[in-house]
């Protein structure tokens, strides 16, 4: 209830259909420089390379050697980065949602230190949550009125 109320993520109807990503189950090639949208149906293990989107994952997210991810992490899961090797996150991680379901979830496993870096990026995480915007008719504004002319 605590991780609903503070993020506004209403995790039930994301995962049962009101999201519509840009890809599933794939993530974006290394070094790739665009913001997409991608869901993956169960765990998903980011790999050596620098990416940058939202990621959206029904289960677990992994954080493999070399890992980079510019932007946004949804995890219904836990987020596994424990291996002794380096990885960086700029942007915003959100893990846990699957307890808004019901379900049980394991503790995160982060291992800090030299070379390991998680860190709040205003910009990344912007940049993710643009790929998103899309144009709405809004009423009674320039554009909903157009169709009485």
């Amino acid at each position: 209830t605590a991780v609903n109320d503070s993020t506004r993520i209403d995790w039930a109807r994301l995962v049962n259909g009101e999201f519509t990503p840009d890809y599933v189950n794939s993530l974006p090639p290394s070094g790739n420089s665009t913001y997409r949208t991608h869901y993956y149906t169960g765990n998903v293990s980011i790999p050596s390379g620098s990416r940058r989107g939202f990621l959206v994952a029904r289960g677990n997210v992994t954080l493999l050697s070399g890992a980079h991810w510019d932007g946004i992490i949804l995890a219904g899961g836990r987020l596994d980065a424990n291996g002794n090797y380096n990885f960086t996150v700029h942007g915003m991680i959100i893990t846990g949602l699957n307890l808004t379901l019901g379900e049980m979830v394991s503790a995160n496993q982060v291992r800090r230190g030299g070379g390991r870096t998680l860190r709040w990026d205003y910009c990344y995480a912007t940049s993710s949550i643009n790929s998103l915007g899309f144009l709405i008719p809004i009423r009674g504004s320039t554009t909903d009125s157009w169709a009485t002319y």
